[in-house]
């Protein structure tokens, strides 16, 4: 255990509760406006880019075998989805009937079209949802992180085979190039970083957390 990234963790889940609960989001309405922001509060969404940062650098301290050893992959699979799951599904459920009692009382005809439809609710249900570039989010649209998350974990042992170990320059450059990733799409896209719903900022930032976690193993102890 890591008590000042337990510390830290509990920061960027403030920020990005903060973003979600001041941000003035376009077409929101007087009942959703508080009335109160900040650019600090407006950056919140990078909560979420040093949550996968973190889950990288904590996932390969913990389960990365030493050289020569493997992963057990199903049982870190096993317990990957026993830690996320359930509360996962749950928030799910949730917003699909709070979805389905708003489109009955005020009759938006929301249900079936765009993101609200019976295919996005299943990729959702199993997780699959985020496993693109980007894109809108769905029933449960915050879900999209823990999605991507899922991704990083099925995932993880070809993470863990393309990152580098004990070569600091190679380590450094690999790293260069997933800072050069998220600057093209901090650059390029419209929304910067905040872009939701897909991968463009997991698998880069879950790389750095790899490495960071090998960059450590080539420090004197």
């Amino acid at each position: 255990h890591f008590m000042p990234l337990t510390s830290l963790r509990l920061f960027l889940a403030l920020w990005v509760l903060c973003r979600h609960w001041f941000y003035r989001y376009e077409g929101s309405g007087p009942l959703l406006e508080i009335g109160f922001s900040s650019t600090f509060f407006d950056h919140g969404y990078l909560g979420v880019d040093g949550f996968f940062v973190l889950s990288g650098f904590i996932l390969a301290h913990n389960y990365d075998p030493s050289p020569g050893r493997k992963l057990d992959w199903s049982a870190f699979l096993v317990a990957r989805i026993a830690r996320i799951y359930p509360v996962y599904v749950v928030c799910l459920f949730v917003m699909a009937v709070a979805v389905i009692a708003r489109d009955t009382v005020l009759q938006s005809d929301t249900l079936g079209s765009g993101s609200y439809s019976a295919p996005g609710f299943f990729l959702e249900l199993f997780m699959l949802n985020a496993w693109r570039y980007a894109g809108a989010g769905g029933w449960n649209d915050v879900g999209w992180s823990v999605s991507a998350e899922w991704f990083a974990y099925v995932w993880f042992p070809i993470f863990l085979l393309v990152a580098p170990r004990l070569n600091r320059k190679r380590l450094f450059s690999m790293a260069v190039c997933m800072v050069a990733i998220l600057a093209t799409v901090e650059l390029t896209s419209s929304d910067h970083l905040s872009l939701s719903g897909g991968l463009a900022r997991l698998v880069p930032e879950f790389m750095l957390g790899v490495l960071l976690c090998r960059l450590r193993e080539t420090l004197p102890n």
